[in-house]
């Protein structure tokens, strides 16, 4: 069974939809594990700027709300696809800059941070981990809601290194519209299925 603040949670989005605009402990604890599951993979953790975090979900929610009216008035939808939902998540994070610190692990010995040390991998993190995390983050929301639960093995949806480094180098260095990544989410899985 996944952690409950884990992507993969099957209680996920039912958990996100609180919508108050007050402090909102699960949210914050749901980035900062999530950010911190994919920080692990370049041998770094991560702490997340608590009230940036919460800015960033307030206008998510606003943000997501707006998008649901035009299309409900257009359409007569009821609800945002996840490739829009993990792009206005993405968008939001990325934009309110909601890590705070990166420390890469084994945190080396010395008075700093000695480039020396790191690996190429935890010197572009600790560049672009903000973006990087968020990156993953609306990714894999994306694996999660669209693609069949029982057969999902992250395995089967593995992204390279020197793509995740790009996204998170576009992000750091561009503003990228929700509507530019969610064409992103989507064209990332028009052709991908479970064992390609």
């Amino acid at each position: 069974m996944f952690p409950e603040y884990d992507v993969y949670h099957p209680r996920l989005m039912k958990n996100l939809e609180n919508p108050s605009a007050h402090f909102d402990p699960f949210f914050c604890n749901f980035v900062e594990h999530n950010f911190n599951v994919f920080a692990s993979g370049y041998k770094c953790k991560v702490k997340i700027n608590t009230l940036r975090t919460m800015e960033a979900k307030d206008n998510w929610h606003v943000h997501r709300n707006r998008w649901l009216d035009i299309l409900r008035a257009a359409h007569g939808s009821t609800g945002l696809d996840h490739y829009k939902l993990a792009g206005l998540l993405t968008f939001w994070l990325r934009r309110r800059i909601v890590v705070e610190t990166i420390v890469p692990v084994p945190y080396p010995t010395g008075l700093g941070i000695e480039p020396d040390y790191l690996s190429p991998l935890q010197l572009s993190f600790i560049k672009s981990g903000n973006e990087i995390c968020s990156f993953l983050l609306g990714y894999h929301l994306c694996v999660r809601f669209e693609l069949d639960p029982p057969r999902i093995n992250l395995d089967d949806f593995f992204m390279p290194d020197e793509f995740i480094e790009s996204a998170g180098t576009m992000l750091h260095q561009k503003e990228i519209s929700p509507d530019g990544l969610y064409m992103l989410f989507k064209g990332l899985f028009l052709h991908m299925s479970p064992g390609r």
